[in-house]
């Protein structure tokens, strides 16, 4: 068991080991920071053990509940989504309960700790503060856990950053010319069509052009990366809320502009001061109160200490902690927190602080009291202010991981779709060429589909959304040119049922499988191959449905486990996040798959985009 695995693994045993050295390391500081002379008092003594431990069975496992009660519910279920009003007031009532809680173990406490009985000032005042503790408990070891993620986020974050360079290289050594491209088989169409003697020719010739410059990458995109999705964040990233009172309040608290972020420290100070001065320092109604305890000393001593807490706070979080903490230089971060913690006691002595339990001592036991006293006061105020820190950066972090692996999905999308896989390109260009040689008006139909085909897959697609009729289109295209390859041998049926006018889908969705269903099946099959497709819309969905029959023997790639259908899963998942259907089944000699996704329906007609699609065959035996 590593000390590394222990921080980040996500296996049980791990995470148990993790939880239990932090509620056990928190637990001593908890009985410790009970356990506290006070006048008069030298050494351990039993009294006071007695109270530390009655302290921490009532007042901890309030703490605990707290504490993931933040992490298990309110944040996944509110704050991650940037439900940031409905987080607040489930945050208050844990507070209101953490008070009733309180001052009922107030009573408790003073019960069976031993001490004189007191009032409903007392118990109110150490419930409150013992509320307080257990929220910033509770906010701090989300902090923790957010932290931890953070830095996972960052490592993420480098080789998503890589696997964007790499795409961005290798889209640009494989980026196929659009004019050259168009330019020739337009050419070519004109040269066919008049029925040049050429015409054979500069088919074969663009033909091996095409194919030198393909198979020449051909190995390096057979499997595009799937690291940019493979491996996504454990936890949706956080979104920007929607109403207006969400949106203030998430500004408030993400926003890095000046005036947001001097409101945002501000109010943090002045909560604290209050806290100091209301709680720490609010012992006036305590049985046996000295005199000189009044409010005025409190405000004093509070402000005081609050100087003292700014400077190591600010020192800590923006200066040791993200220049060697964070670089896991540990022994330069805690000399330089002692250091940090000698020049406040210099400027602002902790013995001037009044504390009550420390008045009366004298000589070096009462300022290391007060020194001891001033570290344990003020350090869930570190803690709590290095937890924000960390809770910002999470998500500072994961925004960034989610635009990161948004460009590289665009990027490999843009890849793909520069990407005419050889075989099939080749294929298609040589029966284009037998046509040509015989004269055939095939030849010229076809490459009129081949290049409407490919100016539509690297040129035109560029939307988000496109018209499901040029998608149909691109389908009955690519269909065509299959259907050239395998003549009278091939059992094609296709259906499409619907409104198909004045809807939009998410480009080069369904070709995909049209693809692998040839590859995959008709291209291993001697005799009798057969494809069904079936197009339905109704309802604003799509229901893509295809099945064909395919080798026994044929590779894992036509499986559910494919690297091409990996990508197509992850496609959808960036596309439609949970509102697709994906069903696929390979079993024995048929590969049938399904599709469901929304369709966008537009206000307006669209307009032209290339050739105006031919009406969809309701039912084509055929093919065409």
């Amino acid at each position: 068991m590593s000390f590394r695995a222990v921080l980040y693994s996500q296996e049980r045993r791990y995470r148990r080991a993790r939880h239990l050295i932090l509620w056990i390391g928190y637990a001593l500081y908890f009985a410790l920071q009970s356990y506290f002379p006070t006048t008069g008092v030298r050494g351990i003594s039993p009294y006071f053990v007695h109270v530390a431990l009655v302290s921490t069975v009532v007042y901890f496992p309030f703490c605990f509940f707290s504490a993931y009660v933040l992490l298990y519910h309110l944040y996944p279920r509110y704050l991650r989504y940037g439900r940031i009003l409905p987080f607040v007031i489930r945050f208050v009532l844990l507070i209101l309960l953490g008070f009733a809680i309180n001052y009922l173990a107030g009573l408790v406490f003073y019960r069976y700790s031993g001490r004189p009985p007191v009032g409903f000032a007392a118990c109110f005042f150490l419930g409150f503060h013992n509320t307080t503790i257990a929220i910033i408990t509770g906010l701090f070891i989300l902090g923790l856990r957010l932290g931890r993620d953070a830095w996972l986020q960052q490592a993420a974050n480098l080789r998503l950053a890589a696997q964007k360079a790499r795409a961005e290289l290798q889209l640009l050594k494989t980026r196929i010319d659009p004019g050259f491209l168009f330019t020739t088989l337009d050419h070519l169409h004109d040269a066919v069509r008049a029925g040049s003697p050429g015409a054979p020719g500069a088919i074969l010739q663009l033909s091996e052009t095409l194919s030198g410059i393909l198979y020449e990458g051909e190995g390096a995109l057979a499997s595009p990366s799937q690291e940019n999705l493979a491996s996504p964040p454990d936890e949706p990233l956080f979104e920007r809320p929607r109403s207006r009172i969400d949106r203030l309040i998430y500004d408030g608290i993400f926003s890095g502009k000046p005036r947001y972020r001097i409101i945002r420290h501000t109010l943090f100070w002045l909560v604290r001061l209050a806290n100091l001065t209301f709680v720490s320092h609010a012992r006036v109604y305590w049985p046996n109160a000295p005199d000189w305890l009044n409010w005025t000393t409190a405000m004093q001593s509070s402000l005081l200490e609050l100087a003292g807490e700014i400077v190591l706070t600010y020192g800590i979080a923006y200066g040791l902690f993200p220049r060697f903490f964070e670089r896991k230089r540990y022994v330069p971060f805690f000399l330089g927190t002692l250091a940090l913690l000698g020049i406040v006691f210099i400027l602002a002595p902790p013995n001037g602080m009044h504390y009550p339990s420390v008045e009366g001592m004298a000589g070096f036991n009462a300022a290391w009291n007060s020194v001891w006293l001033f570290i344990r006061m003020s350090l869930t105020t570190w803690l709590l202010f290095i937890a924000w820190r960390m809770f910002k950066q999470h998500y500072q972090r994961m925004t960034e991981r989610a635009a990161l692996s948004k460009e590289a999905a665009d990027i490999e999308f843009q890849l793909l779709k520069a990407q005419v896989h050889p075989h099939f390109l080749f294929n298609i260009l040589n029966n284009i060429y037998s046509f040509a040689l015989d004269g055939s008006p095939r030849a010229g139909e076809l490459l009129a589909r081949l290049s409407s085909m490919m100016r539509y897959m690297i040129y035109d697609c560029e939307a988000d959304r496109m018209p499901l009729d040029r998608e149909l289109l691109l389908l009955e295209d690519y269909i065509g040119l299959e259907k050239a390859r395998y003549g009278d041998r091939l059992d094609l049926r296709v259906i499409i049922e619907g409104q198909t006018h004045r809807r939009r889908i998410a480009p080069l969705l369904m070709i995909p499988f049209i693809e692998n269903c040839f590859k995959h099946g008709a291209s291993q099959l001697i005799d009798h191959p057969w494809v069904r497709l079936r197009i339905r819309t109704g309802g604003n969905n799509l229901d893509f449905s295809l099945s064909n029959n395919k080798p026994l023997t044929a590779t894992a790639t036509n499986g559910k486990n494919g690297i091409g259908l990996k990508n197509i899963r992850q496609r959808l998942e960036l596309l439609y996040p949970n509102r697709y259907r994906l069903d696929i089944d390979s079993d024995g000699d048929r590969f049938s798959v399904r599709l469901v996704v929304p369709l966008e329906v537009d206000e307006a007609p669209p307009t032209a985009q290339g050739r105006t699609p031919e009406a969809a065959p309701k039912n084509d035996a055929n093919g065409q």
